[in-house]
């Protein structure tokens, strides 16, 4: 399938943008597509594949539902696998028109196409829920005094067949490990630091199969507050931006011609009690290809960020990228207000992509003229970042001495300090935010240090009450598509639900959370399973990558091996009396906690206390 997607547009020009569209795609395939570009891509696949990292999936199971899809659709099953001939067949037509008659046939001359219209309705919810419950009334008003009483005996053996204790037959029928089946050891790579030039250097060590990940920290702790949006915008920009070398697009083939990647984002860090921004630029390449890595890394330092009106683009993609946050995935929005009202790091990832960063490219996008003024704030940014001073670079893979000092030399030697800024707390203990929908997401939580020092038990309380717990009584219950309870290294912990029909029920299933963990400690069940959950959950798959990126963060934020080995001993040696530890250490964050929830307008009403706070969106 293929799909193009056109959002915000005007109504009233639908047929306009139906015919631009194929006028694109018609005089691209009659100008012909640029060979560099198709050589470009190809090149980029063949990496993927060489590389195989599928993040914390492991591959047999990739490769199992690969060839599963394959052979469900007549093909052979080891056509999913064997990848190297389909790759040189499609590199053969390199040169030929066969792309441009791919494009055309899978578009303007496919009869097996279907054009979908969404249009906004901010009444929709309500006038729906209004249209079913005068279809209920109906219904209700029609049963019998039989009917009615069949309803509630079924329900009734329904909630009691989702409350009952399994069967010592149905527990034994399920296959298990033993404690003993668990490495005692953290299996995690190690990692060392040096000095080049002023310059701190982490090197992550690890099998990489020849391919080179590099990521570049640029410290950007002298913003805050609104201020830290440029950051977001400056990690956004790069790439999409001409270079002083050449155009965008140019730029994105020859990465794509020579890397595996080369990006842009931003990273937070809290080390020694101080909360750091950065600017991060990663990329990977083949060993061979470090050169070019160099090379265009040094081209993207040099960015020209000249253009409002790419800029505007970027500003409007982002703002409508975070309101598909705040309807698909709105726990996410609700945790990150939750730390942002508890911790300057989570205050700091609120600037950057949270709320407070949708409030600003709101306002950006209600005014155009401001964007220019913007454009080269960013660009400002750039140039500043661009400091010796200020990098912190992290190796994984075979890199030479050589070029370690090539990329140092990217940036030019000052003197002087940075003058670091802090960024206020944001969040209120109490927000609602109001949208037009029919689930909500539910948050509570708050911090305390005790949790700090009893990670390792948290986290087994985490298996127990995400996986039974809140399972059994926010979601299969209550309806909610998901829930779960996180305990974090920085003190924090927080309980969630997703796509909630009930937030107030879901609230008060958080709050006797406790109380079930010791009712579980007072019944002495076993809590092997738990542990070995909780483990498994910890103690997850770790590719080349992965394992950069956990090393970076380690270093960020002053973790080490020290820390991880006094997880892993609590969890292992964890019984059913610690459980009462843990719920203590609960109750104390939740008798003053943080509550945030994103729904509609019903799921405000069903709460017994008004929030105090309400924003609507």
């Amino acid at each position: 399938t293929l799909i193009i997607e056109i959002r915000d547009a005007d109504e009233e020009r639908l047929d306009e943008i139906d015919t631009l569209i194929r006028e694109i795609i018609c005089s691209t395939a009659e100008r012909g597509i640029e060979k560099d570009r198709i050589t470009s891509s190809l090149n980029s696949i063949e990496f993927r594949l060489r590389e195989r990292d599928y993040g914390t999936l492991p591959t047999g199971i990739v490769f199992a539902m690969s060839v599963y899809g394959k052979w469900f659709y007549g093909a052979a099953p080891e056509d999913a696998l064997l990848l190297n001939d389909t790759v040189e067949a499609v590199k053969a037509k390199v040169g030929t028109d066969y792309f441009e008659k791919f494009l055309l046939q899978m578009t303007v001359n496919n009869p097996h196409r279907a054009k979908v219209v969404m249009r906004p309705d901010k009444t929709l919810a309500e006038r729906s829920a209004r249209e079913e419950k005068e279809r209920l009334d109906k219904v209700l008003a029609s049963m019998t005094e039989e009917e009615l009483l069949k309803i509630k005996k079924d329900e009734e053996a329904l909630r009691l067949w989702q409350q009952r204790e399994p069967t010592e037959e149905e527990i034994l029928s399920l296959p298990k490990l033993s404690l003993s089946d668990i490495p005692k050891e953290f299996n995690r790579p190690t990692a060392s630091v040096s000095e080049t030039c002023g310059v701190k250097v982490l090197k992550c060590h690890t099998q990489t199969n020849g391919i080179v990940y590099l990521s570049l920290f640029l410290d950007s702790s002298d913003l805050s507050g609104k201020d830290l949006l440029i950051l977001s915008m400056l990690s956004a920009s790069l790439v999409n931006f001409p270079t002083e070398e050449r155009d965008a697009l140019s730029l994105q083939n020859d990465i794509k011609a020579n890397l595996g990647n080369l990006f842009a984002s931003y990273a937070v860090g809290t080390r020694d009690n101080v909360t750091t921004p950065y600017l991060k630029i990663g990329g990977k390449a083949l060993t061979s290809r470090c050169d070019d890595l160099v090379r265009l890394i040094g081209e993207l330092l040099k960015s020209k960020i000249d253009n409002p009106a790419e800029m505007g683009n970027i500003i409007s993609q982002a703002k409508s990228h975070l309101e598909d946050v705040l309807y698909s995935s709105g726990e996410t929005v609700a945790l990150s207000r939750l730390e942002a009202g508890r911790s300057e790091a989570g205050a700091v990832a609120e600037y950057l992509s949270g709320y407070e960063a949708y409030l600003y490219l709101s306002e950006l996008c209600r005014d155009a003229d401001s964007i220019a003024e913007f454009t080269e704030s960013v660009a400002e940014l750039l140039k500043k970042l661009t400091d010796r001073r200020r990098l912190t670079l992290v190796i994984t893979g075979e890199v030479s001495d050589e070029i370690i000092g090539k990329i140092v030399s990217l940036f030019p030697a000052t003197d002087g300090m940075i003058e670091k800024k802090s960024t206020p707390l944001c969040a209120k203990n109490d927000e609602f935010f109001l949208l037009p929908t029919k689930v909500a997401y539910a948050v509570l939580g708050g911090k305390d240090d005790d949790v700090c020092e009893n990670l390792g038990a948290l986290r087994v309380a985490r298996s127990i009450l995400s996986y039974e717990y809140l399972w059994n009584t926010v979601r299969v219950q209550s309806g909610a598509y998901g829930t779960g309870f996180i305990p974090r290294r920085d003190g924090g912990l927080a309980f969630y639900s997703y796509r909630d029909p009930s937030p107030a029920r879901s609230l008060e299933f958080y709050r006797q959370s406790a109380d079930y963990l010791r009712a579980l400690a007072e019944s002495g069940d076993d809590i092997t399973k738990f542990i070995i959950g909780a483990i498994g959950e910890y103690d997850t798959l770790i590719t080349p990558r992965t394992a950069a990126v956990l090393s970076a963060n380690d270093y960020l934020n002053g973790w080490g091996e020290e820390e991880e080995a006094k997880i892993r001993t609590q969890m292992l040696n964890m019984t059913e009396k610690d459980l009462f530890a843990v719920a203590d250490i609960i109750d104390k964050v939740l008798s003053n906690p943080a509550t945030v929830i994103v729904g509609g307008s019903e799921h405000l009403d069903s709460l017994t206390q008004r929030p105090e706070n309400i924003y609507t969106i």
